[in-house]
C-alpha cells in the first residue's frame, strides 16, 4: 500500500464505519488536487453526451464507448494516488493494454442502462422505453418522479459492478474472475455497498429537481469508486 493517501485496510468494521472510510479517503484525494479531479470527473458525461448526437444509434453507442473514457480516468486517479502525479501518458498506455477486455466490462456496463429500460417499460411501457433508447425525446413523455426513479434504478446493477473495472484496468485480472469477484465482494460488503447505493441513488434522482448537485455527484462517485476498490482489496491481500 503506498503512503500517498493513508487508505484503511478494511479489516472487520460496522458498515457507517467502511462507509465513512471510504467517504473520508476520497475526500483527501479530492482534496489534493480538486480543480483537476473535478474536471476528469466530468470527461466521461461530456464524452457521452458529444457520441450521444449521433443520429438514432448515439444513446446505445454511447453507453459501450463511455466506459472507456472512465477506465482512462480511472488510471489517472490511480496513478495520482500512487505517484502523485496523474501520469496521462501512463495512462493511455495502461488503457491501450487492457482494451479488449476493457470493451468486455463496457458491454457488461451496458447493462445497467438495459435495467433502465427493462424499469422504462414497467413504468412507462414500451414505446417510452424505445424513446428512451434512441434519443427520442419529442416522444418521451414520463413524469419527473418517475424519470427519477429510473434514472436512480441503474445504481442497483452498477453497485454489482463497482469493483470489475479497477481489477481489470489496473489489477490486470480476467472479465470473468473480475466479475465474480465484485460480486463476491458486493456479497461480503452489502451493508455499506447498500448504504452508499441509496445515497447515490437519492442523488441521481434529485438531479431533475437540483441539476447543480451533478457537479457534487460526480467527483463523489469517481473517488468513492476507486477509494471503495482500494480500501476492499488491500483487506482481501492481508485476510
Amino acid at each position: 500500500m503506498d503512503a500517498t493517501v493513508p487508505f484503511a485496510a478494511a479489516h472487520a468494521r460496522p458498515a457507517l464505519q467502511i462507509l465513512s472510510t471510504w467517504l473520508v479517503d476520497a475526500w483527501r484525494m479530492f482534496r489534493r488536487a480538486p480543480v483537476r479531479l473535478f474536471l476528469l470527473s466530468l470527461l466521461p458525461v461530456v464524452v457521452e453526451a458529444l457520441i450521444q448526437l449521433a443520429p438514432g444509434v448515439g444513446i446505445v453507442l454511447s453507453k459501450l464507448l463511455t466506459p472507456l473514457a472512465g477506465a482512462w480516468v480511472l488510471a489517472l486517479i490511480h496513478h495520482k494516488s500512487r505517484d502523485d502525479a496523474f501520469a496521462p501518458a501512463l495512462a493511455g498506455r495502461l488503457l491501450l493494454s487492457r482494451l479488449a477486455p476493457l470493451l468486455l466490462v463496457s458491454l457488461l456496463a451496458a447493462g445497467v442502462f438495459v435495467f433502465q429500460l427493462l424499469v422504462t417499460v414497467a413504468l412507462g411501457g414500451i414505446d417510452q422505453a424505445i424513446a428512451l433508447a434512441t434519443g427520442d425525446i419529442a416522444n418521451l413523455h414520463l413524469g419527473r418522479v418517475v424519470f427519477a426513479c429510473i434514472l436512480a434504478s441503474g445504481t442497483v446493477p452498477a453497485a454489482l459492478l463497482m469493483f470489475v473495472m479497477p481489477r481489470v484496468l489496473l489489477d490486470g485480472v480476467g472479465v470473468g474472475l473480475a466479475l465474480g469477484e465484485s460480486l463476491g465482494c458486493v456479497v461480503r460488503y452489502w451493508r455499506p455497498v447498500a448504504l452508499l447505493t441509496a445515497l447515490v441513488a437519492a442523488m441521481v434522482g434529485a438531479i431533475l429537481w437540483l441539476l447543480p448537485l451533478l457537479l457534487v455527484l460526480l467527483p463523489f462517485a469517481t473517488l468513492v469508486g476507486y477509494t471503495s476498490y482500494r480500501d476492499v482489496f488491500d483487506r482481501a491481500r492481508v485476510d
